[in-house]
């Protein structure tokens, strides 16, 4: 049956009652709505039903798009998750790897025919390269961008929140943090199309540290379209039109980030990784870009250029310094789009001319222990720099030690003269006969070579009493000729004693077994300086953090410990630029101490993260036990939890943990505990040792182990060290004059001690 004009229905049906009933005015329009009020009346209602839905309403419209610019452009696509790792899940059971995998199909369909060269990291249900951990997953999917070399990495993912919000939804795109080039813009241009096509009102762009982001070597993106767990979500993404209108979203977005322009920037000199000094950088984009946007930084600092921007080519205009040098070039194409950026490693090499030495003592006996630092020069003076390699070998003396290649423009070595000792250097063709200053009069000298008991590296700073000449960077240590006996010390090791080793190498033995040694850990003290006072405190929550954290950052260091502070005192910074400095530093925990009033302790990790939760079990232990408070622990999705390159754990402390000096220092030092016990679960077994100062209340204010725990002393007099390890161990009053003991630990049992302070 044909299609029936409303008016020749009415016809018909009047026809069919053999009547024709007119209908005109202002009279027509009072029956007709007289009669729909009493049928409405009569008739029943029909259930009310909600409107309909925004959200994966309605197909964006593909046919007048114009995709020319995808045309052999090589694209990844990955699908998130998959296998074993299935994500998330909806409320009614649907895997985030399922749906994640079936916008990606589409979309991959949508590219392939608009010609793009487009690849996914899987097709299939399954994880990748038979990945154990989901770490192993994911370093295969990065694997894949290196092994492809893509254009552009495209992540597909649908979220959820650690509450289980099912009412939250939101479109949320992730592009690389620290690109805010090519991954900006095509992040910016998908994120456009999501925004646009989807119909959810919550939006947010945003710069993301996710493994895959952070790994890529390409411009990257993460797409979070929705959120999975909202079930009305879920029912359209059970639906594969659904899947397809979302990756039709996707598609629009590369169609405009091409459409834009797509190029990189690449060297042109030098030709390998060594440029001469003096000869200019240069890269070229291949195509026009905007001359004011080119930039090239040198060590993260910004050199002049100059710019033809027709020809897209960038040189530089300032001259390198000899050494190594990491760089970076950047420009913004005339189409609109970054450049991918060029980032490497360069070292500037030039020709060294003029050895000049300096000799430690300046005047030696013979058969003395003497250090010799010789730097490098070119014919104009300059430092070679670092890198450069040198031959060392001695007449007329014994070359106990030597460097191989400059750093800061220097090579060291040590050796013991004889009479008319002479040290040869050879470097490119550079020679150098250097003869040394010997004399039998002059006082003798020994030496030690301090290494680390572990792992033979040469040890810097260790000295055999205070206020001596501390070992070098090749471990060399002065010491008196003709001592019987030696204590050495340093900072992160057990003190050594004894007579000089036969060998001359004296093996310190690390703290906490070694445990902390080098260990990369930043500490981040949340709030401004310029908050409010808290009640009792005196300072601002985060001046108070601040404190803290800076005394559990002395701790790591003297530990061992690579400590770093995020964030100055007065340096207020947003959550973005704290992950770009995280990313910088690489630490292998990170830390967030934040100071709350009226609030308990708590210590908190991100969910499913195994090294996050046993640093906060660790750190919710031992700073419970040490401040005699219950520190709950906790699991969030906050936004540094999430994004962090690493284990990370935000501990919160209460106010009355920083209401005086003393205790700020005792709180840190229950962090730094918990922090040492979460790296070694070990140590948290070991006994502590129990100190008393006599008579009570002497004028002792801290006390000091191993030069690397520094505690405050209790009114009663009383100091404890927690999970001290067996061996002899220095304990030190700081007070006036201070005192010095020599403590045995067995490692079994509590060691107990009690101190009298000097006499002055």
């Amino acid at each position: 049956m044909g299609r029936t004009s409303l008016e020749e229905g009415r016809r018909t049906s009047g026809a069919r009652n053999g009547m024709t009933l007119r209908l005109n005015g202002r009279w027509a329009a009072s029956v007709l709505a007289g009669f729909l009020t009493v049928t409405a009346a009569c008739a029943p209602r029909p259930p009310a039903q909600a409107p309909e839905p925004r959200e994966y309403a309605a197909h964006p419209d593909l046919r007048n798009v114009d995709a020319t610019a995808l045309h052999g452009r090589r694209i990844l696509i990955d699908p998130g998750h998959g296998g074993r790792f299935t994500g998330t899940e909806g409320a009614g059971g649907t895997p985030e790897a399922d749906v994640n995998l079936g916008v990606a199909l589409y979309l991959w369909g949508l590219l392939r025919d608009a010609g793009a060269d487009v690849h996914l990291t899987r097709a299939s249900d399954r994880a990748l390269g038979n990945a154990a951990t989901v770490r192993d997953d994911l370093a295969a999917r990065v694997h894949a961008i290196d092994s492809l070399a893509p254009e552009v990495f495209l992540s597909l993912h649908h979220n959820s929140n650690a509450a289980l919000d099912r009412e939250r939804n939101a479109v949320e795109t992730y592009y690389k943090l620290d690109d805010d080039g090519a991954s900006f813009d095509l992040g910016r241009a998908i994120h456009a199309r999501l925004s646009e096509h989807l119909g959810i009102e919550t939006a947010r762009l945003r710069p993301g540290n996710y493994y895959v982001l952070r790994e890529a070597t390409t411009p990257a993106v993460l797409g979070e379209a929705s959120y999975l767990s909202n079930p009305h979500i879920e029912s359209r993404l059970k639906l594969a039109a659904k899947q397809q209108l979302e990756a039709e979203a996707y598609f629009l977005g590369l169609v405009d980030f091409f459409t834009r322009g797509s190029a990189s920037v690449r060297k042109l000199a030098p030709a390998g990784d060594t440029l001469e000094i003096g000869v200019p950088l240069r890269f070229a984009i291949g195509e026009p870009i905007d001359p004011l946007s080119a930039r090239l930084e040198v060590d993260g600092e910004p050199i002049p250029v100059h710019v033809d921007g027709v020809r897209g080519e960038i040189t530089s205009l300032r001259e390198l310094a000899a050494g190594a040098h990491e760089v970076r070039a950047q420009a913004r194409l005339a189409r609109g789009n970054a450049a991918r950026q060029w980032t490497g490693a360069l070292f500037v090499g030039t020709v060294a001319a003029r050895a000049v030495l300096r000799q430690e003592p300046a005047i030696a006996a013979p058969g003395s222990i003497v250090r010799l630092r010789v730097a490098l020069h070119d014919a104009y003076g300059r430092s070679v720099g670092d890198g450069f390699g040198v031959r060392i070998t001695a007449t007329e003396a014994a070359l106990l030690d030597a460097e191989t290649v400059t750093r800061a423009g220097e090579v060291w070595a040590v050796v013991r003269p004889a009479a008319g000792a002479r040290l040869r250097l050879e470097a490119d063709s550079l020679l150098a006969d250097l003869p040394l200053r010997v004399e039998p009069g002059a006082a003798r000298v020994g030496g030690v070579r301090c290494v680390d008991a572990r792992t033979g590296a040469p040890i810097e700073g260790a000295w055999f009493e205070p206020g001596s000449a501390s070992s070098d960077r090749m471990g060399w240590l002065a010491v008196p000729g003709g001592a019987d006996s030696l204590t050495i010390e340093r900072a992160g090791s057990l003190p050594w004693r004894g007579a000089a080793p036969e060998d001359g190498i004296v093996r310190l033995e690390p703290l906490f077994a070694g445990r902390l040694q080098g260990l990369r850990i930043t500490l981040d003290a949340a709030g401004a300086p310029d908050e409010t006072t808290l009640p009792g405190v005196g300072l601002s929550a985060g001046l108070a953090a601040h404190q803290v954290g800076a005394f559990v950052n002395d701790f790591l260091q003297a530990g061992g410990a690579a400590g770093t502070l995020l964030v100055e005192r007065d340096d207020p910074i947003s959550d973005f630029e704290r992950l770009r400095r995280i990313g910088r530093l690489r630490p292998d925990l990170y830390v967030r101490l934040e100071v709350r009033a009226g609030r308990g302790a708590a210590a908190i990790h991100y969910p499913g993260s195994e090294g996050g939760e046993r640093h906060a079990r660790a750190l919710a232990s031992w700073v419970g036990r040490r401040l005699a408070t219950n520190v709950a622990l906790g699991a969030d999705t906050r936004f540094l939890l999430q994004q962090t390159p690493c284990p990370a754990v935000v501990l919160e402390l209460p106010a009355e943990a920083v209401r005086t000096p003393e205790a700020v220092r005792a709180t840190a030092y229950a962090v730094f505990v918990g922090l040492r016990n979460g790296v070694d679960a070990e140590a948290a077994a070991l006994p502590p040792l129990v100190g008393e100062v006599a008579p009570s209340g002497a004028a002792v204010r801290l006390v000091s182990l191993d030069a690397a725990e520094v505690l405050p002393v209790g009114a009663d007099g009383r100091f404890q060290f927690e999970c001290v390890s067996p061996g002899l161990h220095i304990l030190r009053l700081h007070g006036a004059p201070p005192t010095v003991l020599e403590v045995r630990v067995s490692g079994s049992d509590t060691t107990r001690v009690r101190v009298a302070p000097s006499p002055r």
